[in-house]
């Protein structure tokens, strides 16, 4: 029951989207479950307070970005993250 789902900035949306879909043909190639991995479809930065609330949702949170997203991340994450 694992997942992994993609948040990407305006920035890297569509990149995310292209590499979510390698996977995707790369869990189906081997028989895993293709959706496991997925890419949030908005770019809304609210999105990012929500997933840091979701407690018993989320288990972990990886933040990628500049330094204003890793501080948002330590003054606001409900969740474990890996800084």
């Amino acid at each position: 029951g694992n997942s992994c789902l993609l948040r990407g900035g305006s920035e890297s949306f569509h990149s995310s989207a292209a590499i979510v879909e390698c996977i995707h043909r790369g869990l189906k190639g081997a028989g895993l479950p293709e959706h496991a991995v997925q890419v949030m479809p908005t770019k809304d930065r609210a999105l990012v307070g929500a997933m840091l609330s979701a407690v018993g949702l989320i288990d972990v949170v990886i933040p990628r970005g500049g330094k204003s997203l890793t501080q948002r991340v330590r003054d606001e994450s409900k969740v474990p993250t890996l800084l």
